[in-house]
């Protein structure tokens, strides 16, 4: 390898076989660029033994998911593999239970609507229940 001064500096001369070995693979570098977070909005139980986090599902959609931290084991409990269900946020209301607030896009044809509903979801993912009343004016909004 040849050194080089430049201003003051030296500067390394790489060898072309080194500079081939260190090009850099673009298609796979374009993918993790575009690539969404495989983790986001995580929040840790009263506890501290499980970890509740968004993760994408399918192309446009979000899951829900909460993990056991000493075991590593997940249970996802809810899932969207479209841009028309998407949780918006989520919380521990304890350590059975979860708040999500899911919004949703509905098409009627001439209008989309849009409304945003409660969701208290079992930890394990046993039950789910709507909260609210379905007729809140304010829970629904034309686009």
């Amino acid at each position: 390898m040849k050194l080089f001064r430049v201003g003051g500096l030296m500067l390394a001369a790489a060898q072309p076989t080194l500079l081939a070995a260190a090009t850099p693979d673009i298609p796979t570098l374009a993918a993790a660029y575009g690539a969404r977070p495989t983790a986001r909005r995580m929040q840790m139980s009263p506890s501290g033994d499980r970890i509740l986090y968004f993760t994408p599902a399918g192309t446009q959609g979000l899951a829900v998911v909460a993990a056991d931290v000493a075991t590593g084991a997940t249970k996802i409990l809810l899932s969207s593999e479209k841009a028309t269900i998407v949780p918006s946020s989520c919380g521990w209301k304890s350590e059975a239970r979860v708040i999500c607030r899911v919004y949703f896009i509905r098409d009627t044809g001439s209008e989309r609507l849009t409304f945003l509903r409660a969701m208290s979801i079992a930890a394990d993912g046993s039950s789910r229940i709507t909260l609210g009343q379905r007729g809140d004016p304010e829970a629904i909004q034309i686009d």
